[in-house]
């Protein structure tokens, strides 16, 4: 005969409670985890711009000027890296004569980063860092 002391197991109602505390601590951590995350790619990229603006501040010193295309080497899942020549003179020839850059990096509408609140992140041959966003902290 089997005593029934040792048949004993969890309530339906205890299961429910313990499921409804997991999902509750899951909403709460789930948003900040991917905060974190997001903070995490954007770190990434901005070490990206200023490796990629060192490279063109070589490209200056040995030429006297920023070149008209330049291919950044860095590739991201996450944002779409762009290098734009800026101020160069009227009549200058050649292909090293921009006097000024930015980089800019665009989030990719597809990834995780399309809902970062610092949006398009941009640096300069000065290193100005800026963003889209409404938040300071993005640099």
């Amino acid at each position: 005969m089997v005593n029934s002391r040792y048949l004993r197991g969890f309530t339906l109602i205890e299961v429910l409670m313990v499921v409804a505390l997991v999902a509750i601590l899951a909403s709460i951590a789930l948003p900040n985890y991917m905060e974190y995350l997001r903070k995490g790619n954007r770190a990434d990229v901005q070490q990206w711009m200023y490796q990629e603006a060192t490279k063109l501040e070589r490209i200056y010193s040995r030429n006297g000027g920023y070149p008209d295309t330049f291919s950044i080497v860095q590739k991201s899942d996450y944002y779409t890296l762009r290098y734009v020549p800026l101020s160069k003179p009227d009549g200058a020839l050649g292909t090293h004569r921009n006097l000024e850059f930015e980089l800019r990096a665009t989030p990719k509408a597809d990834s995780s980063q399309a809902s970062d609140v610092c949006g398009v992140l941009t640096l300069d041959e000065q290193s100005t860092e800026s963003s889209q966003g409404q938040n300071n902290d993005c640099w």
